[in-house]
């Protein structure tokens, strides 16, 4: 995983003397973003340890949050502020937040429920949501306790 102090066109130069092929993968996060897909269509979230492979147009669901912004961000400038680290190399972002609660927000992506798990506190859950971008408005009237 790059520190995302480190310089994102140094990095692309860096992984070029490996070959075009790494190069194309470091690349995709600096395209445009109709132009993703070319490289994979998906994106490495790894959330305090555990890593999700999520597609990009999950992503789109929620035009407004973290993970959106993380999408089209167009620039190194643009990234760090989102992120903890990144890896263009991988495609893969990291984020020093709970990997637990997570879990939950983005089954909010994938399914559009957001539920609140009982051994989880409320407060640290709206937390999360305000990190991520999304709003407690989001929860389910009906909450699913596990």
């Amino acid at each position: 995983m790059v520190r995302s102090s480190a310089g994102a066109i140094d990095l692309l130069l860096e992984f070029s003397m490996q070959g075009e092929g790494v190069l194309q993968a470091g690349v995709g996060f600096l395209t445009p973003a109709n132009e993703r897909n070319r490289f994979g269509g998906t994106v490495i979230l790894n959330v305090g340890g555990t890593i999700h492979q999520v597609k990009w147009e999950t992503i789109d669901k929620f035009p407004r949050s973290r993970l959106h912004k993380l999408r089209y961000a167009a620039s190194e400038d643009e990234l760090i502020p989102l992120c903890d680290s990144f890896s263009l190399l991988d495609r893969e972002f990291f984020f020093d937040r709970s990997p637990r609660i997570f879990e939950n927000i983005l089954g909010l992506y994938r399914k559009g429920e957001l539920h609140l798990p009982s051994s989880v506190c409320p407060k640290d859950f709206v937390g999360e949501l305000e990190y991520w971008g999304l709003s407690a408005l989001h929860l389910g009237k009906h909450r699913k306790w596990k």
